[in-house]
């Protein structure tokens, strides 16, 4: 009986790790969905430049490009906070989750880049 008992107990704790995996892995998913999103913001803001160059006045479509360029830096922010706040709330098993410096710089990178453009969209 005590046996039994133990090895029910050994596999509710495996069930619970697998689990944990399958939210480490979910959550970056996640986040890889949402850094496409905010990509794609921009890349909207990128293309409202484009089409609206010629348009009168300039500041006007530069505006609209930079809106949604706030919105995509918006979405890396968030992106990146709810990634965090999971991964420490979870202790990884037997996955080897992205590490939260490495989930930093690619926020970071994609925040910087993002500003760099709306700054070239602003000096054409």
């Amino acid at each position: 009986m005590q046996d039994e008992h133990l090895s029910k107990t050994e596999l509710a704790r495996e069930r619970t790790y697998w689990a944990e995996d399958r939210t480490i892995l979910a959550s970056e998913r996640t986040f890889a969905a949402w850094m496409r999103t905010g990509l794609s913001s921009v890349a909207v803001g990128l293309a409202v430049q484009a089409i609206f160059y010629e348009s009168q006045p300039t500041w006007l479509a530069k505006l609209g490009a930079t809106l949604f360029v706030i919105i995509g830096i918006v979405v890396f922010m968030f992106a990146f906070r709810s990634a965090r706040y999971v991964l420490s709330r979870l202790e990884s098993q037997s996955t080897n989750p992205v590490s939260k410096t490495g989930m930093s710089l690619i926020a970071i990178l994609f925040v910087l880049a993002s500003l760099f453009l709306d700054v070239i969209l602003w000096t054409l």
